[in-house]
């Protein structure tokens, strides 16, 4: 089976899993400094993979104030995917794994970029946790996605 035909039934199972997520989401999680953005559930409609994918990893900051005053410093936050669409996030405290998730992504057609959160410290979850963000900006080296107006997650490729 090629690449390409491998991709239509997972692009279809994140669709449906889109779909199922967007009405079953619990608003009183834990998101250890990835706050996603939050979104009216009419802003929620399911994402169109656009077919980009990322590979490699990437060290995250944010630009928001809160984070640098509660000591973000001295944690590190780092974010890995394959151009399956799948992801690790980590938080890093003194050179050790403090956090670790797991999951699969899509970036949509209009900008979003999604993170299907599926494990949490080795955890299988009942159901994914979708965390949205909105692309802002994007090079070859850095995407800056928003996670809320006014608060930014920078990712910087290692």
């Amino acid at each position: 089976m090629s690449g390409s035909a491998a991709r239509v039934p997972a692009c279809a199972a994140i669709f449906a899993f889109l779909l199922i997520t967007a009405s079953c989401g619990s608003s009183d999680r834990k998101t250890d400094g990835y706050e996603p953005f939050n979104e009216r559930p009419s802003e929620a409609d399911p994402v169109q993979n656009s077919g980009k994918s990322l590979s490699g990893s990437y060290s995250v900051t944010s630009s928001d104030s809160y984070s640098a005053e509660a000591g973000a410093k001295s944690t590190d936050k780092n974010l890995s995917f394959d151009s399956t669409g799948r992801f690790i996030r980590e938080t890093v405290r003194d050179g050790v794994v403090i956090r670790r998730e797991k999951g699969s992504y899509v970036i949509g057609t209009h900008g979003e970029f999604v993170l299907f959160v599926e494990e949490i410290g080795g955890e299988q979850l009942q159901s994914a946790r979708a965390d949205r963000y909105k692309i802002v900006k994007q090079s070859d080296n850095e995407i800056t996605v928003e996670r809320s107006p006014g608060s930014q997650l920078i990712l910087k490729r290692k």
